[in-house]
């Protein structure tokens, strides 16, 4: 549904070698307080966490919003104990520009947002 309405969303992550599915990486509207923002996302299997996979799937991303559909600002919705993400976040460039409440599975949890600006990169 993503695909359709923003063209956009998580597409799959494939090691170049093997072929193996590794995890989805991609781009996502993300609901930032009131405001909607293009957001990085990424999720890799554990086993293939610490391989530099997330950065260069992400680096990808970051790279289309910012020369292909034009957009100035990427941000990413990282909750704080998720330490592994917001390394890559900051590897990255992104830097936490704020943080908001998210309800997930029925719980609100915070959240940082991290942002990288097309004229910073």
């Amino acid at each position: 549904m993503r695909y359709a309405k923003d063209g956009y969303a998580y597409y799959a992550a494939v090691d170049k070698k093997s072929g193996a599915l590794i995890g989805l990486i991609g781009l996502l509207n993300e609901d930032i307080g009131d405001d909607i923002a293009l957001g990085v996302a990424y999720i890799l299997a554990r086993c293939n966490w610490r391989k530099g996979y997330a950065l260069e799937g992400a680096k990808g991303w970051i790279d289309y919003a910012f020369n292909t559909l034009g957009v100035a600002r990427v941000v990413a919705d990282i909750r704080p104990e998720n330490t592994a993400s917001r390394r890559v976040a900051e590897r990255l460039g992104m830097r936490i520009v704020g943080q908001h409440v998210k309800i997930v599975n029925g719980k609100e949890m915070i959240h940082y947002v991290y942002a990288i600006d097309k004229d910073k990169e």
